[in-house]
Parts: C-alpha cells; sequence; structure tokens
C-alpha cells in the first residue's frame, strides 16, 4: 500500500483500489502505474485469486483507458509476463493488442497497448 500511496504522491495517478458493492470489500486494485524503470506508464491490475473471473479486472481497466489517454495523449500500455494468462485475457477483452515481448528484469515479458478510442470515442 505505501508504494501506491507514494505513487500517488510522486505522480498524480496511481492505482485505484476496487471495490466489491454488495460487501464493501477491497478486492484488488486497477489504475495507472509508471514505476521508474518501466518502459513507459502502463494500467495494471491486482485482484485477489478468489475474485478472478468475476469481471472486476476488465471493469476497472476499461474505466481508466479513458483517462489514461486523456492524461498521457496516448495510450498506455500493460507489461505481462508471458506465462501469466489471465492477466493477457484480461488485457484482450478490454481491446488492447499485443505490441511487442521484450526482455524485463530478467523476464520475458509482453507488451499490449490498450486503444486510443472507446466505444462512443475519446
Amino acid at each position: 500500500m505505501a508504494s501506491m500511496v507514494g505513487h500517488w504522491q510522486l505522480r498524480g495517478y496511481g492505482p485505484y483500489a476496487v471495490v466489491e458493492t454488495a460487501t464493501s470489500a477491497v478486492v484488488g486494485t486497477v489504475g495507472l502505474w509508471y514505476p521508474n524503470d518501466w518502459p513507459e506508464p502502463e494500467i495494471k491490475w491486482a485482484l485477489l485469486r478468489k475474485e478472478w473471473g468475476k469481471g472486476y479486472a476488465n471493469e476497472a481497466a476499461k474505466a481508466v483507458q479513458r483517462a489514461a489517454v486523456e492524461h498521457f495523449g496516448k495510450p498506455p500500455i500493460s507489461l505481462i509476463g508471458v506465462k501469466n494468462i489471465p492477466s493477457i485475457k484480461v488485457a484482450l477483452a478490454v481491446g488492447a493488442e499485443f505490441e511487442r515481448e521484450i526482455l524485463f528484469r530478467g523476464n520475458p515479458c509482453n507488451i499490449y497497448r490498450h486503444p486510443r478510442v472507446f466505444g462512443g470515442g475519446v
């Protein structure tokens, strides 16, 4: 949590808490993320495993896409490990497209580029 609060303080943006409406329980985070060694700003998501497959990441990432383009002037990425199939599925479900594979921190990762236009256009 401290790194997320610090990110907001230093960058002026960051991940949001994802809250399940019926219970008010925090089930994860989704939002803009840009640590110093990242290739460029990204939309990140991290949910409790028991909450996977319920659509929370998809819904929140779509909401963040618009804000990201407005803030950065271009669509952000999502940096995802090549074996992280659940996150790859989220990226594709929200309209991100595979851009390239890179070696990041010694691990093979894929960069997915989020769309610029969403349904009604930005």
